[in-house]
């Protein structure tokens, strides 16, 4: 039955090539029109190009992520259509992909018949969409008709002077004019429909006016005071009157509101004189025998903010020794909320526009905040403040603080007269609050300090000039063991200090006697302290000076810290624990993988691997199953860590044991249907795995592979210098779907020859990004094999193109890296001579000899022939003795090649060293014979390969 196409245009923006051709499968023959994008700004772009119905997405991608780019296409139309498609692991971006207005989400792998449902779903949302946006059209043309007639109408409603206005009765505004901007700074769109307390301030005057209407059905020349939209106040006269309807019932009030401020500022400003003279007087009668004084000012402060009619009175006490200064007694309007503890602690340098102020011109004023200093601004915002006034508060010629007049509902112009009182008024707070602070600090110093002393669980410890306690606190006698009477005037050191600690203490103690300074003063440090019954224990020390009565006295506080220095033992001895378990674990996975180089009689495999963490998720093998068929095969299972290791090495084993079954009748689609089928039931849950499997058959020249869900195998022909990937052919990732059928046609095949490398590798690689965060691509990846392999030795290839990357500072830690290349070796060279040495038990010696042997029938000179015979033993000694000391593993490849000079070219996986330079050691002797014999050694590393090149001259005799 022919699948139903959908009228709908369809983005899928996902960055995983492959994931997007799946999609293309299930879907290019069920839609009008389907268009991917590889990326977040890929997608946005193709959207605008585009203008799909439905947009499907991934959330995680380069340059710019999925809620990012559905927050713009929502900007663009809010209408679109999205669907998320996500991961299970990405669970905890679903809300934010809810809140930027996602309609469904998908669940990777993707169920097709909910795909489909989805879609028919969707074609008829569309529908229904397009049948209203036509009856809405119909409805705009009727309303324009009516919009006409009224037009004459609102001519003369907005060349109303004053303000005319119509209401119901709950106070919801039904009609304004056009006046009420230029009254309350309004638009009549903006407040048409809301209630007239948007104006109130004060609910109860609301109240007050819509009461006496309705008890007299008008109201004439009714006062209140309304709050205009930038927060300023005016004062207005209404008069209204109630309209009723045909059956005698109350339909709405109408009225008109004029503008009366200016008349009631000057009514102001004529008594407010008389109000300075009262305040002056009430203020004064304050503080005349008060026995209260916080009580006092707290009162005083009330009086001359509502005197004054200010939003807040603020009282500032300056530090003593002048660096900052505290908002330490606050008035607040009923209007306005205190904001007591908001300037706390304000710190001179961080606004030295205050002080300079204060002290230079007197005050601080001004009529409108953005007009001050912005250090000012910055430390005044928890306030809203609109205007503002500070008086200096004088003791003895010198300002201790300040008084703070602050307005926040609109910018308030000060009086010259109200200036002059509120300075006068200040100079009597400042001298009444100067005599009772003196008198506090001194009744609660001493018991402050007995208080906290007692309560604190720390030792607190004091001693005088002479090193002698003068302080000893109750944590004090818990800690050591001594009691106060016991401590009191004997010598600190002596006393709780280790013998160890004495020279130094005596050393410095005089500069501290005379200064109050030392290395540990304001510090704080980790030392060893004394018990009573001689146990030595760590203790943490803080230590401070003071001065008292002329003399440097020395305070300390000290924790017992034996506890704490315990959990960090054994937080040590776990993360020690963790990290050797780790390392068992990465051991454990390189173990399984092959070597680095697999060199056989007709082709060479050579693989580079690391892990984005301790262990990884990449997984690769090489297995040969005749004399000339091999096994290959290159996969990356989804997630990183642990868990993908551990499913690594169970997907190991399995592909194994089918290969070992299967070998009379292997077809890579047969293993990635019975691999498919095993993992999905038995170790698959929420993962999946991207694999291409390969069999090489070096007797037909032929490679057949199947890519499930893979990226390409890359062809570089070593002639034309040119990569090229080879077509994706195959199916989606093992694990995506249970029942999936891999199909023989989608199987492929491709020929081999000796010309030709072979590059099978995991996303890690050309998912890399520079330092710009540029990804390197699979394109970018293709242009960086062309540059990079020109006359690269394949056996190691992989490493160097690893090493170039690094080079160019791509990042290429942050995912499994996995790159393997083969090659089918030529027929065998005269010239050239290789051999693998696998273990380190193998005989070196014996390898030497044969490659004097070789030279020997190459030059049929035996002086020679011994020569590289030393050479070759000597320096295949060095590396097993300086580069496998702790490693299990010790596969080196020795290559010897002759041309006009003898070149020997070695390859290992050691550490790293270098070429001594000293050659004068005893424990150097062997390279000493090489330098005699050689004529040029050059060692380089790429990755974890060493690659060393010794160069010999030959003269033929």
């Amino acid at each position: 039955m022919e699948a139903r196409i959908y009228e709908l245009k369809v983005l899928l923006v996902e960055d995983e090539l492959i994931i997007r051709e799946s999609f293309r499968s299930l879907l290019k023959r069920r839609v009008k029109k389907f268009i991917t994008a590889k990326d977040g700004l890929d997608g946005l772009e193709k959207f605008k190009q585009e203008r799909p119905d439905i947009v499907m997405t991934d959330i995680k991608m380069p340059k710019m992520d999925g809620l990012e780019m559905i927050a713009k296409i929502k900007e663009i139309d809010p209408d679109t259509i999205i669907v998320v498609i996500s991961a299970h692991s990405e669970t905890e971006y679903l809300l934010d992909a809810i809140e930027v207005g996602v309609n469904n989400f998908l669940i990777k792998p993707v169920d097709k018949p909910k795909l489909y449902n989805l879609l028919a779903k969707y074609v008829q949302d569309l529908k229904l969409k397009s049948e209203l946006e036509q009856k809405r059209l119909e409805k705009e043309q009727t309303e324009l008709q009516l919009r006409e007639k009224e037009k004459k109408y609102r001519r003369v409603f907005e060349e109303f002077q004053d303000l005319y206005f119509e209401i119901d009765l709950s106070g919801y505004i039904l009609t304004v004019t056009p006046y009420i901007q230029k009254l309350t700074g309004y638009t009549p769109q903006e407040v048409e429909g809301k209630n007239i307390e948007l104006f109130y301030k004060n609910r109860a005057s609301k109240e007050k006016f819509l009461d006496k209407l309705v008890r007299n059905s008008n109201v004439e020349n009714f006062e209140t005071e309304l709050q205009r939209k930038d927060g300023s106040k005016i004062i207005v006269s209404i008069n209204a009157h109630l309209i009723y309807d045909r059956n005698g019932n109350i339909k709405n009030i109408t009225g008109v509101i004029h503008d009366i401020t200016a008349r009631k500022k000057i009514e102001e400003e004529l008594s407010q004189s008389l109000k300075l003279q009262q305040l002056y007087s009430q203020v004064t009668q304050i503080f005349i025998g008060s026995e209260n004084w916080e009580y006092s000012v707290e009162k005083a402060l009330q009086i001359m903010g509502e005197t004054v009619q200010v939003s807040r009175v603020l009282l500032f006490e300056d530090s003593q020794n002048g660096y900052q200064t505290t908002n330490s007694f606050e008035w607040s309007s009923d209007e306005i909320e205190t904001n007591a503890n908001q300037l706390q602690g304000m710190h001179f340098s961080q606004t030295p526009a205050w002080k300079a102020l204060l002290q230079e011109e007197g005050e601080i004023l001004c009529n409108d905040i953005n007009k001050l200093p912005k250090d000012i601004r910055e430390n005044l915002k928890p306030l809203a403040v609109r205007s503002l006034l500070v008086c200096p508060l004088v003791i003895r010629n010198e300002v201790k603080g300040s008084l703070a007049f602050v307005e926040c509902g609109y910018d308030k112009n000060w009086t010259k007269d109200e200036r002059e009182m509120l300075h006068t008024i200040s100079n009597i707070i400042a001298n009444f609050i100067e005599k009772n602070r003196a008198y506090e600090r001194l009744m609660i110093s001493e018991e402050k300090f007995r208080v906290i002393g007692s309560a604190a669980n720390d030792a607190i410890i004091m001693a005088d000039s002479k090193g002698n306690i003068n302080f000893w606190n109750s944590a004090a006698e818990k800690i050591f063991g001594y009691s106060q009477t016991e401590v009191i005037g004997k010598n600190v050191h002596t006393l709780i200090a280790p013998e160890r600690y004495m020279q130094e203490y005596k050393k410095n103690w005089f500069h501290f006697q005379n200064t109050g300074e030392g290395k540990a003063i304001g510090t704080t440090l980790e030392l060893s302290a004394l018990r009573r019954n001689g146990e030595e224990f760590p203790v943490e020390l803080s230590l401070s000076s003071v001065k008292v009565q002329d003399e440097w006295n020395a305070v300390g506080i000290l924790r017992d810290i034996t506890q704490r220095k315990e959990a960090e033992k054994k937080i040590k001895l776990q993360n020690e624990n963790l990290l050797r378990e780790l390392e068992i674990a990465a051991s454990v996975q390189q173990y399984l993988l092959p070597n680095w180089l697999v060199y056989e009689k007709e082709i060479v495999f050579s693989s580079a691997y690391t892990p984005s963490s301790e262990v990884g998720g990449d997984i690769f093998d090489i297995k040969k199953i005749s004399s000339s068929r091999y096994v290959l095969y290159v996969g990356d299972i989804s997630g990183h860590g642990v868990q993908a290791a551990l499913l690594m090495t169970a997907v190991r084993s399995t592909i194994s044991m089918l290969v070992d079954n299967m070998k009379t009748r292997l077809e890579p689609y047969k293993i990635v249907n019975e691999l498919n089928r095993i993992i999905s039931k038995e170790l698959f849950h929420r993962n999946y795995l991207t694999m291409v499997f390969a069999i090489i058959d070096l007797e037909k020249g032929v490679v057949k592979y199947f890519n499930a869900g893979h990226p390409p195998i890359i062809k570089y022909d070593i002639k034309q210098r040119e990569t090229e990937l080879l077509p994706p052919k195959g199916g989606v990732p093992i694990g995506w779907e249970k029942d999936y059928h891999y199909r023989r046609e989608d199987q492929d095949s491709f020929a081999i020859d000796e010309n030709q490398l072979f590059f099978l590798y995991t996303d890690g690689i050309f998912e890399c990004e520079d330092k710009q965060g540029n990804q390197l691509g699979l394109q970018g990846l293709r242009e960086f094999l062309n540059k990079n392999i020109v006359n690269a030795n394949s056996l190691i290839i992989p490493h160097k193109i690893k090493h170039k990357l690094i080079e160019k500072e791509y990042d290429v830690s942050s995912d499994d890296f996995t790159l393997v290349c083969f090659r089918k070796l030529l027929p065998s060279d005269n010239k050239k001579k290789s051999y693998l040495i696998r273990s380190l038990v193998e005989n070196i010696g014996e390898v030497a000899i044969h490659c004097e042997n070789f030279i020997k029938s190459k030059f049929n000179d035996p002086d020679f022939a011994a020569k590289v015979e030393i050479v070759v033993d000597e320096f295949l000694n060095e590396v097993i003795k300086r580069g496998y000391v702790n490693k299990a593993e010790s596969l080196i490849m020795l290559q010897l090649e002759t041309e006009d000079i003898l070149k020997l070219t070695f390859w290992d996986k050691g550490d790293d060293w270098g070429i001594p330079i000293n050659k004068g050691k005893a424990d150097e002797m062997g390279f000493q014979l090489i330098f005699t014999i050689a004529n040029n050694i050059v060692r380089n590393r790429y990755g974890d390969i060493n690659e060393t090149i010794i160069e010999m001259p030959y003269e033929k005799k």
